[in-house]
């Protein structure tokens, strides 16, 4: 029937998407902040 090429196709897709190496881009934060105040630092 139809249905199983079509099965198969959308299978090797998603082997072919899972089997990639996720990799970082290299970029930095464009924005970077200072970092917050620590949780004991303000008063209460």
């Amino acid at each position: 029937m139809g249905i199983e090429p079509t099965s198969l196709a959308w299978k090797a897709k998603v082997m072919a998407i899972i089997r990639r190496p996720l990799q970082w881009s290299g970029r930095q934060d464009l924005n970077p902040r200072p970092p917050g105040p620590k949780p004991g630092a303000m008063p209460s």
